[in-house]
């Protein structure tokens, strides 16, 4: 039976927040607890396991604790980029296994790889589970860097230790991959037409 997201959020959740300043250990909890969803989504997701994605979560919020000068503004994204370094870490080595050969030919872009806030949301309905069935860690480390978290290309290529032009034909792949997921699921997302250029549904369809 699948844990809920405060259920899994309230596991790995600290009783109190031990940062040098008070005020921003309490913005600090707030922003967890308000976006407990999300991060766990996006560290089941990267991580491949909602064990895995509990240990990250809990090792992200012991490295913010001890933050000190981060704007109430700055936090949540900040958080997010410690959770994605914590799970990098745990992955990094299966993330290697699945870089291409030099010789392999990526494919030209043909989605929209930057995601509005309002399809953001309705990805994140889909289950980690179903896409991590579907795409590799690989994929799915691109897609979350570069089309959900929005970093930039080179960024992402610091990030993941690739070439900066992989990174957009890898996070196509997986992102035609979870469309499928969502097509075949009768998923949430209702409005795909949006999220697709004219030629990605014909690349799905070969």
């Amino acid at each position: 039976m699948r844990k809920s997201s405060g259920q899994l959020a309230g596991n790995v959740r600290p009783a109190v927040f031990k940062s040098p300043d008070q005020n921003s250990a309490i913005v600090l909890k707030r922003i967890f607890e308000n976006s407990a969803d999300e991060l766990v989504w996006i560290a089941e997701l990267m991580s491949g396991s909602k064990q895995t994605a509990e240990q990250c979560i809990a090792e992200a919020v012991q490295l913010a604790e001890t933050a000190q000068y981060v704007g109430p503004d700055w936090i949540l994204p900040w958080v997010k980029r410690l959770l994605v370094q914590v799970a990098l870490k745990r992955t990094s080595a299966e993330v290697r296994e699945w870089f291409p050969s030099p010789s392999s030919r990526l494919p030209a872009q043909l989605v929209k790889l930057v995601l509005s806030e309002s399809e953001r949301q309705k990805v994140r309905a889909i289950s980690p589970q179903e896409i991590i069935a579907s795409c590799d860690v690989l994929e799915r480390a691109c897609f979350v860097l570069s089309a959900y978290l929005r970093y930039s290309l080179l960024d992402c290529a610091l990030l993941l230790g690739v070439p900066r032009d992989w990174i957009k034909p890898i996070c196509e792949r997986g992102f035609i991959k979870i469309l499928d997921v969502a097509l075949s699921a009768k998923d949430q997302l209702r409005e795909i037409d949006s999220f697709v250029s004219p030629g990605a549904m014909g690349c799905q369809a070969d």
